[in-house]
């Protein structure tokens, strides 16, 4: 029955990538593109986009640290 249920999730899984158009997602010229994007993005307010990285780096540093009980 998990099988059933593992074989149906990764079916869905692929027809909803294929139905949603996703695979656009996933070439060369769309990366490309992204990383124009945040370049202009970085020019024109390179402070800003320097305290948010300094901030999600501090959040993830700081989420990834491990817990003693």
């Amino acid at each position: 029955m998990k099988r059933l249920v593992l074989f149906a999730l990764i079916a869905a899984a692929v027809a909803a990538f294929f139905a949603f158009d996703l695979h656009r997602y996933f070439t060369l010229d769309f990366f490309k593109a992204q990383q124009a994007a945040i370049d202009a993005y970085y020019r024109a307010h390179p402070l800003q986009t320097a305290t948010v990285y300094f901030a999600i780096y501090v959040a993830v540093t700081g989420l990834s640290l491990p817990g003693r009980r």
